[in-house]
């Protein structure tokens, strides 16, 4: 099926391609710039008391987008568009979780409010351990990276990066990590995003229905959880994510397989993929 935003496979990304460093690298400048813990604070304390100047729900909602389940139905809209998307992100995410919880149970990074007390507006649940990296900002950024491969516009890319970074700044506003934090996740899940198209093209597990099967099951799971009993401790939220879950849920259903590889025939794959060709 083609789509007037996503290229019909994922484009090569050269090593000297903005979309491949531009983001990176100004995940670094911005960690660069506020090293030091008095400058890190500093910046955290006038975007946080910056935030709570408007209201809470907007920040619940871009949290949200952040969280694990809510980005794994957006892959599910686009499971039977493009396989291999799919695939890169499930690779991607993994990654990612691995990088991000490795780091989190290493360091150990008191988050703001048990650092700094009631100077802190918090919004949800006012956690205290493992700040570094951000979760919700790692997620963010490991799905806008996978998309980095594919959209066809580098107007929708940089919209899909900004979307990202306002659910960086997210966790900011409701209190729960500080902007090194931030940086971090986005360098890494950035990275991760590249690193699972990487694999997934190298792998050739597109090619393969059992493979491709067992990842819809998975995002499927995911969606009925999100949709029937996920509480991410941000109740104004909540519509939202249960939105995002029924829509991709009706959207996945309402494709037919094999809707994402050019060629196929509803129910069928091409023969390429049938021989478990790359």
């Amino acid at each position: 099926m083609n789509t007037p935003f996503l290229l019909p496979e994922h484009h090569p990304l050269a090593l000297n391609s903005w979309r491949v460093w531009a983001v990176p690298l100004a995940a670094l400048l911005g960690a660069l710039l506020i090293a030091t813990p008095e400058r890190n604070t500093q910046v955290f304390l006038a975007l946080n008391h910056l935030a709570a100047g408007g209201l809470e729900a907007p920040w619940e909602w871009l949290t949200a987008l952040g969280d694990a389940l809510t980005a794994l139905c957006i892959v599910l809209m686009l499971a039977r568009l493009r396989p291999g998307l799919v695939l890169s992100a499930i690779l991607a995410a993994l990654l990612s979780t691995l990088l991000i919880n490795g780091l989190k149970d290493l360091l150990d990074v008191p988050r703001p409010p048990a650092v700094l007390g009631e100077a802190v507006n918090v919004v949800g649940d006012a956690l205290r351990k493992g700040a570094f990296p951000s979760g919700h900002t790692a997620t963010a950024f490991t799905l806008v990276g996978v998309l980095a491969a594919y959209v066809r516009s580098a107007r929708l890319l940089a919209g899909l990066v900004l979307l990202a970074t306002l659910v960086g700044f997210s966790r900011i506003a409701v209190g729960v990590h500080w902007p090194l934090d931030v940086c971090g996740g986005a360098f890494l899940g950035w990275t991760s995003g590249l690193a699972g198209v990487y694999l997934a093209r190298r792998w050739g597990w597109e090619g393969r229905p059992r493979v491709l099967g067992g990842v819809h099951l998975l995002l499927l799971g995911c969606a009925l959880v999100l949709l029937l009993g996920h509480d991410s401790g941000y109740p104004q939220a909540d519509l939202l994510e249960k939105g995002v879950a029924l829509a991709a849920l009706a959207i996945h259903l309402a494709l037919r397989p094999g809707a994402g590889l050019p060629g196929a025939q509803a129910g069928r794959l091409p023969q390429a993929a049938k021989s478990g060709s790359a």
